[in-house]
């Protein structure tokens, strides 16, 4: 049995349900042993009420972070990090509509949805990565030559993510399931946790030799505490938990509260990084009022 079964044993992922070794028939090693109830709303069948509570929280949250983000206008990196964020409003989003049962595992559709939020999902950690180069000067932020470097990269690992997992998940030959099993832990466990590591690693240089301020290597680490806690989780306890509260949660609740928390660390890292000298004031003060202090001072 391949890792990627094991995983779907445990974990609810949404590409599970496509790994089957016929087209009429489930094959059941790929589907989770145990997972939180489902209700239905406005005659839709929502699962994981749980996740979609927290994901719902997290759509808000984003929102709330970028009009932060937005009245920060001469701070560094402002574009670039307002364009992370849009791209992980997208992927909340589809996550919801994928994850929490709005569109359904029998849909034709389905394997489509999946695609585009992995697609969505790739672009997030790509964008993260570009995020933590672009604190190192490598380039001038702020301007079209950054906003093009950015959009350019996300268009092409959209677009390479979205033709490898959709021509994966909807091939339907025995032959090819553990081929399937092996491309999709080559791209969603290999190739963005590549990205991860250049983001962290970016942005502790950046706090060493840039910002000389230790807090943020303090957030990124417990960024990534909260990141790894909720893949450990949900990978490996979700049964554990699903059979502990009744069948109410599951590890997916885990992953999406783990996902919110890191999302938030990024922003405060961000946030750090720009404080004091990298972002210039205004001064409020009238000209009266600033002769007036000089004179007191003479």
């Amino acid at each position: 049995m391949s890792i990627l079964a094991e995983v779907c044993k445990k974990a609810s992922l949404g590409y599970c349900y496509t790994l089957s070794d016929y087209e009429d028939f489930t094959n059941f090693t790929y589907l989770s042993k145990c997972y939180s109830r489902s209700f239905i709303l406005l005659n839709s069948f929502i699962s994981q009420p749980g996740s979609l509570f927290i994901n719902l929280l997290t759509f808000v949250a984003i929102i709330m972070l970028l009009f932060s983000i937005k009245n920060k206008y001469t701070a560094v990196g402002r574009s670039e990090i307002c364009f992370l964020f849009y791209n992980l409003l997208i992927s909340i989003a589809l996550s919801i509509v994928v994850d929490n049962g709005f569109i359904g595992q029998s849909s034709s559709n389905y394997p489509l949805f999946v695609s585009v939020q992995m697609a969505s999902i790739s672009i997030c950690y790509a964008t993260l990565a570009l995020t933590g180069l672009v604190n190192l000067k490598l380039w001038e932020d702020n301007t079209w030559l950054s906003k093009l470097i950015f959009k350019i990269s996300a268009a092409i690992i959209g677009i390479c993510s979205f033709v490898y997992h959709y021509e994966t998940l909807t091939k339907s030959k025995p032959s090819l399931i553990q081929s399937k099993a092996t491309a999709i832990l080559l791209t969603d466990y290999g190739i963005n946790a590549a990205f991860i590591i250049i983001y962290v690693v970016c942005q502790c240089l950046t706090s060493v030799f840039i910002v000389k301020n230790y807090w943020m290597i303090g957030a990124q680490l417990l960024g990534l505490l909260f990141f790894m806690s909720g893949q450990i989780i949900s990978h490996i306890f979700s049964i554990n938990i699903c059979q502990q509260s009744n069948h109410y949660l599951d590890g997916m609740f885990v992953l999406s509260l783990s996902n919110l928390l890191s999302i938030m660390m990024v922003y405060k890292s961000w946030a750090i990084s720009t404080t004091e000298d990298l972002e210039f004031s205004v001064n409020m003060l009238s000209n009266d009022e600033i002769l007036d202090l000089e004179s007191e001072k003479i």
